[in-house]
């Protein structure tokens, strides 16, 4: 007769007070890469939503809403380059090293911190308009505005 192991509960989240110093290390983060040549894409908008916004002193996470803006503002120039990151970069599927210039800031960002879950911010956007979704924005350099860039999309 086999018996039970006992389940040892898996220890999940983080401290309001953590999750605060990882979110102002993130915003650092954020003007580092703006002012980085190396990174074909600059942080837009950044903005906090979720159980950050909420009284909870344990968070699960926290949720980030990202929107990348193109550094180079002109469209050949960005796409050349753009191509250029993408042919040097590591082994993926076609479409992680599609994405690979702006999964460069996504992990730049990120500083290997599992506590943060990106989001797009289109996504943020739908969430507020259909549930009334809560955000704070954190962050925003008008200098990779994407409206100015690619349009009204």
């Amino acid at each position: 007769m086999l018996e039970a192991v006992p389940h040892r509960k898996k220890k999940v989240g983080i401290t309001r007070a953590r999750a605060g110093e990882l979110i102002a290390a993130l915003v650092e983060r954020a003007k580092a890469v703006d002012s980085d040549p190396q990174y074909l894409y600059g942080i837009s908008r950044m903005a906090v939503f979720g159980s950050y916004l909420t009284g909870k002193e344990k968070l699960g996470d926290i949720d980030i809403a990202l929107e990348l803006g193109p550094k180079e503002r002109d469209p050949p120039t960005h796409w050349k380059l753009a191509e250029e990151q993408i042919q040097a970069a590591p082994r993926g599927n076609m479409i992680e090293r599609l994405y690979w210039p702006q999964s460069r800031v996504r992990n730049a960002l990120r500083d290997r911190h599992k506590a943060f879950s990106f989001h797009e911010f289109t996504e943020l956007e739908a969430m507020e308009k259909e549930f009334g979704t809560r955000s704070k924005l954190i962050y925003r350099n008008e200098a990779f505005d994407c409206k100015s860039f690619f349009g009204d999309r």
